[in-house]
């Protein structure tokens, strides 16, 4: 049976999707990690939209910590810098939850500028235009 977030994504048309955050695409690049409580560490991005990104890594931060994640983006010179909040873990299982690898997800708090979040717009939209078959419910 579908979750009520499944159901409710079936019934926005894919444009809405990409732009309210609800389509995350895969965006596996390396980033750094700088926990608030002083800590760091470098990692790998998963997957990203504009509301946040999951971060795989085995050792799981306090929920609610602040984050800032560093990463390249493709075709651009500079990094994006973004502050958020763990909001999700995913510690090793034996069934992974939708394959990810252990990790956590953070969202991104505050919002994003208007700039990066066009910038992860831009990266939606090249994976969708890569892949057509997408609707969203990845």
């Amino acid at each position: 049976m579908a979750s009520r977030t499944q159901a409710a994504r079936k019934d926005v048309p894919k444009r809405e999707r990409r732009g309210s955050g609800l389509l995350r695409v895969p965006f596996i690049r390396r980033c750094d990690v700088a926990f608030d409580d002083g800590t760091s560490t470098s990692t790998f991005t998963v997957n990203i939209n504009v509301l946040g990104a999951y971060v795989a890594r085995d050792q799981m931060p306090p929920l609610h910590q602040g984050v800032t994640l560093t990463l390249p983006v493709p075709g651009r010179d500079t990094q994006l810098v973004l502050r958020g909040v763990v909001t999700w873990l995913n510690a090793r299982q034996q069934h992974p939850v939708h394959s990810l690898p252990p990790g956590f997800g953070v969202k991104f708090d505050p919002p994003l500028s208007p700039e990066d979040r066009r910038c992860i717009e831009e990266v939606i939209e090249e994976y969708v235009r890569r892949n057509p078959h997408v609707t969203g419910e990845l």
